[in-house]
């Protein structure tokens, strides 16, 4: 499995994914989600939406090389520090979250919404 739509399903747990290590894009936007536990597995994934959930932090993405996309806007995100670490990414979408300060983008940031 390369691509994962599993936006609106009411999912708790993202644990179970973490043994799809060829997925390289996942949408898991409009759940029940606190948690991103597992994700940090997925080191093919390129494209990520976890929009509209209940995260408080994402620092466990931070592994994620070759993330190039990331939105996970209308979240409850105090930090988004995690993002310096995304080496190749170039957008991201973090508006509405309870952040306190602007965060350190990546050198080859294209576009972004905080």
């Amino acid at each position: 499995l390369r691509v994962a739509n599993l936006n609106q399903n009411k999912i708790q747990n993202t644990q179970p994914l973490a043994k799809l290590s060829r997925l390289v894009s996942l949408d898991i936007s409009a759940n029940n989600l606190q948690s991103l536990v597992g994700l940090d597995e997925l080191s093919q994934l390129y494209w990520l939406n976890a929009s509209n959930n209940q995260l408080a932090d994402a620092e466990i993405l931070q592994d994620l090389k070759k993330l190039k996309s990331l939105y996970v806007r209308n979240n409850q995100l105090q930090s988004l520090a995690f993002v310096s670490h995304l080496i190749a990414l170039e957008n991201l979408d973090a508006e509405n979250n309870n952040r306190s300060s602007f965060p350190k983008l990546p050198t080859g940031i294209k576009t972004f919404r905080i």
